[in-house]
């Protein structure tokens, strides 16, 4: 996954549940501030912050050596 691909995640996860970036942003505990930009594509997120977002899009962080991807559970 991308941050391209992350973003449209998001943005579609947030049109789903009719989410807020400030709402979305307290359900993965980030701050509204990184939430919008991970959305927007200026932030590419650390591990935690991907992790956070990934587990309430209902995503799983899967990492080997140094590159990160995600599956559907």
């Amino acid at each position: 996954m991308d941050s391209k691909e992350l973003s449209r995640k998001i943005i579609e996860y947030r049109a789903k549940h009719n989410l807020s970036q400030v709402e979305f942003a307290k359900l993965c505990k980030i701050s509204p501030q990184t939430a919008c930009n991970v959305e927007n594509g200026v932030q590419v997120p650390g591990k935690l912050t991907l992790q956070k977002i990934l587990n309430v899009i209902g995503e799983w962080l899967w990492t080997e050596s140094k590159n990160w991807n995600s599956k559907k559970k």
